[in-house]
């Protein structure tokens, strides 16, 4: 049987209009020590994809997706605990805390000393040195 380009038909192409879209990706941790892992879903924020396809069959069908992985994050949910510990965070050092392009919390310390004083006392608080900027500005 010939396919819809032996036909004379043209293949389907279909552009994802990614700002209109949402992409995210779960991962799985595997091996030895998964049951220590964590399974985060990661949503994709800059990309380019493109579905093409004979119309009278999807055998020979593709799917072409461009990632640019600068833009990439992380969105699982905090867990319960941890929101109560980051919430508590904010409210006893709430003029030291703004957000950030992202809208996320950032802890600006007066200097290196009262960074390191304060990440001791925060328990169950991570801090980063650098993180990525997900908006374009």
């Amino acid at each position: 049987m010939p396919t819809g380009t032996q036909k004379g038909l043209a293949p389907v192409k279909f552009k994802i209009d990614a700002a209109a879209s949402r992409f995210t990706v779960q991962t799985f941790a595997t091996g030895l020590l998964s049951a220590f892992g964590h399974n985060p879903t990661i949503a994709i924020r800059d990309y380019d994809a493109e579905i093409q396809f004979n119309s009278d069959t999807i055998d020979n069908g593709s799917v072409r997706v461009t990632v640019r992985t600068s833009v990439m994050e992380v969105v699982d949910e905090m867990k319960n605990d941890d929101r109560k510990k980051l919430d508590a965070f904010i409210a006893a050092n709430g003029s030291g805390v703004a957000d950030d392009v992202d809208g996320d919390p950032v802890f600006l310390a007066k200097n290196e000393f009262y960074l390191g004083y304060t990440r001791e006392r925060a328990e169950g608080i991570a801090f980063s040195n650098v993180k990525d900027v997900k908006k374009k500005a």
